[in-house]
């Protein structure tokens, strides 16, 4: 039951539901003292609400029960980054990059440190104020809903290939049409006309009728108009 709540919370963060994620986790506050989830989503929410002294109260509950989590450290360095205090931010950011030697966002940071707000809190006021310094809290992973719209994309793209590869194969089944043949159609006076008159001197094994010749010579056509 403890886990399901807390995963439940875990998805209302990814929809960026944050009042949702902190009204469900405030009401049972006593009953998760003790885990490290429930103070980080709690303090991920309120973050994102711009309540900062919820968010900074439920990461120091965090840290008491684990101080290594990269999560925290992510969220509490972007909590001292807001504040101005960059050298504290720094010596979080450099404790993720002893762990991860790439983690983007300490990175990011270290750089946008280096190069803007080192000395100058206008700066960091400006980021803040603009909802830029969010790039630099934790991630929240993809929405839910975006995900679904990727699968369901996936799913509507591999049925439409298979589809047009079915239709590809069964028209690769059926023989070409052969061009116009009107050509070899025989005229009223080539058909009355299709007997040999004079038979006396030759030997022959089956003679036809003109009927009988001109039914042939028509399945014949049809056998090569079908490729038969």
């Amino acid at each position: 039951m403890a886990r399901s709540l807390l995963q439940h919370a875990n998805k209302l963060l990814r929809s960026r539901k944050f009042s949702e994620v902190v009204n469900l986790l405030q009401t049972t506050e006593l009953d998760y003292s003790d885990s490290f989830d429930y103070h980080y989503l709690l303090g991920v929410a309120c973050m994102y609400l711009g309540d900062i002294g919820c968010a900074r109260k439920s990461f120091d509950a965090a840290r008491k029960i684990t101080v290594l989590d990269t999560r925290l450290l992510i969220a509490q360095a972007a909590l001292f980054l807001r504040r101005g205090e960059t050298g504290r931010a720094v010596e979080y950011y450099l404790d993720i990059l002893d762990n991860e030697p790439s983690n983007k966002i300490a990175l990011e940071a270290l750089d946008f440190i280096r190069k803007q707000a080192s000395g100058s809190p206008s700066v960091i006021a400006e980021w803040v104020s603009s909802g830029k310094i969010k790039r630099f809290y934790p991630n929240l992973g993809m929405h839910p809903a975006i995900y679904k719209t990727i699968i369901t994309f996936v799913i509507l793209t591999v049925c439409a290939i298979g589809s047009l590869s079915f239709i590809s194969y069964k028209r690769s089944l059926i023989p070409p049409v052969r061009g116009d043949l009107s050509a070899f159609v025989l005229s009223v006076e080539e058909k009355s006309n299709v007997l040999q008159q004079e038979m006396a001197t030759e030997v022959y094994r089956y003679i036809l009728t003109s009927k009988q010749v001109n039914d042939s010579y028509a399945k014949a056509l049809n056998y090569f108009k079908d490729y038969q």
